[in-house]
């Protein structure tokens, strides 16, 4: 049984999530996740590549 490391995410569907953890109204990672079935550390590994490029 795969368990949800195995999900494939596209880079467009990553850079999504991103944006909408992005700017004064983003919403918090565990927030987005409840919403979007991520897991919260993978969401908060997305934000953090992003913003240290």
């Amino acid at each position: 049984m795969k368990g949800r490391a195995d999900v494939p995410y596209t880079e467009q569907f990553k850079e999504q999530m991103v944006r909408r953890m992005m700017g004064p109204e983003g919403l918090s990672a565990t927030a987005l996740g409840k919403q979007v079935g991520v897991p919260q550390s993978t969401l908060s590994t997305w934000l953090k590549r992003a913003t240290t490029r």
